[in-house]
């Protein structure tokens, strides 16, 4: 089964090309990497398949139905989450609050069992200000694991992390690909992102440069 597929993405701001005819098919399960210079077009990718920027043609498909037509928030409830570059947790929340925020739930034993599962339950009741970045991105993962994303959008997770917490993810992301899921991730590290990675699609100036598949 097909869970994403871009047909023909451009971006434009202003005069600049961000991205110009990008098309590609993800399979379900499978774990896309994202490869580039800085300013290739990675990130904007990310971007516009959640919505938070509109592609000036061109359409994204989330396991068969058109999705770019939709708001933001509708297609996270559709089943992508995604982790930025810049983290997107509550620090003024314990780490608790920010998985019940996440789900508008209140499910302590299913938060806990989240925690456990990326490393940080004995800190569920401190604030996530007092975590390292490190942490802070393990925590944002509990997040995502904790609505049961089907899509995960990695945008640089390992940047500016110690080899301890990278480990960690790394573990955590091998967590989500045994449970089937679709993931895309931005990636310098090129023995990292192929020991990770089903497949590789390199973008060079907005432009799909190369395909490899890796398994």
């Amino acid at each position: 089964m097909i869970a994403l597929e871009l047909k023909s993405i451009s971006k434009h701001f202003g005069g600049v090309t961000a991205l110009e005819n990008v098309s590609f098919k993800l399979e379900q399960g499978k774990t896309l990497g994202l490869i580039g210079g800085n300013g290739s077009g990675k990130t904007t990718l990310l971007n516009v398949i959640t919505k938070m920027i509109s592609p000036n043609s061109g359409e994204v498909h989330f396991k068969g139905k058109r999705v770019d037509n939709l708001p933001a928030y509708k297609i996270a409830r559709l089943g992508i989450g995604r982790i930025f570059q810049i983290g997107g947790i509550f620090n003024n929340m314990t780490l608790l609050e920010n998985l019940f925020v996440a789900t508008n739930s209140g499910n302590e034993e299913e938060a806990e069992r989240i925690l456990n599962e990326v490393g940080l339950v004995q800190k569920k009741n401190e604030k996530a200000a007092t975590l390292s970045g490190g942490q802070q991105r393990l925590l944002e993962f509990g997040r995502v694991m904790i609505r049961n994303d089907e899509l995960i959008l990695l945008d640089e997770p390992f940047a500016g992390v110690s080899e301890g917490n990278c480990k960690k993810i790394e573990e955590v992301i091998g967590k989500l690909q045994k449970e089937g899921k679709t993931i895309i991730l931005i990636e310098h590290d090129s023995k990292r992102i192929k020991r990770i990675c089903n497949q590789l699609i390199e973008l060079d100036e907005g432009k799909l440069a190369k395909k490899t598949n890796i398994d």
